[in-house]
């Protein structure tokens, strides 16, 4: 049972519940430290960032890194992929997870909150925003110059979701 709201804890959601339909992204994950992917979902957002011109790289891992609370028992990632996306403003990003290696994992990829850190990331948790904030400046609270605001949108498990399949939305490059 839940010590905030007395309701007991529903069970985990499944990858239909924690995705949005025609949409490849990341779940908002405050619980996990680093970002983590099951191959379903890499192999989706790499196939969706191909045709818009952006690979995504493998890089073998120097030591397997073991994980457990995702799914049914431990698991082990061998590969890292480095990989490419697009924001629902149009921002181009690249963003590493250790991928859950063997038979394909349904496991959705979580945005962990060591890269949240990097981006001095605050999340409004009501109608699913995160600002970035610029380094040294999260004290003011008054949003800075320089903050992005990152639209998040709502999975049916009520995840919030950071899409990065947005390749319609590609900003052009100024020169």
């Amino acid at each position: 049972r839940s010590s905030i709201t007395g309701h007991a804890k529903p069970p985990p959601p499944s990858r239909s519940m924690t995705s949005i339909p025609g949409k490849e992204g990341m779940v908002v994950d405050t619980g996990a430290w680093e970002n983590l992917s099951g191959g379903d979902s890499i192999r989706r957002q790499e196939a969706a960032a191909l045709q818009a011109g952006h690979a995504t790289r493998w890089q073998r891992r120097a030591r397997p890194k073991h994980v457990s609370g995702v799914g049914d028992n431990a698991k082990v990632c061998l590969e890292d992929a480095v990989v490419p996306g697009c924001l629902n403003d149009g921002t181009l990003i690249q963003y590493t997870t250790p991928v859950i290696s063997g038979d394909p994992s349904t496991t959705p990829t979580l945005y962990g909150l060591k890269d949240m850190e990097a981006e001095n990331t605050y999340f409004a948790t009501r109608k699913g925003g995160l600002a970035m904030i610029p380094e040294g400046t999260d004290d003011q609270i008054i949003w800075p110059q320089g903050t992005r605001f990152v639209q998040l949108e709502r999975a049916p498990s009520n995840h919030w979701i950071l899409t990065t399949s947005n390749w319609d939305k590609v900003k052009p490059n100024p020169r």
